[in-house]
């Protein structure tokens, strides 16, 4: 039996952002791209399950509210 691993993709808004360590959970590399884009410092993380049996695709999704 073959065991291969599985490489985590992020995206936002349609970006494909590094995965910076894959020792990492997915919360602290949202919160590193907090830091490049301020609009994922309130943004969850939804993910996409695996795609093409070769990657973990999570997705980053923002919030945008109507206050009033």
């Amino acid at each position: 039996m073959l065991v291969e691993n599985l490489e985590r993709v992020f995206i936002f808004n349609g970006i494909k952002l590094e995965d910076i360590n894959p020792n990492l959970s997915e919360q602290t590399i949202l919160n590193h791209y907090s830091g490049i884009y301020p609009e994922l410092t309130n943004a969850t993380i939804e993910s996409k399950g695996v795609q093409n049996n070769k990657e973990i695709v999570y997705e980053f999704k923002t919030s945008i509210g109507v206050k009033g």
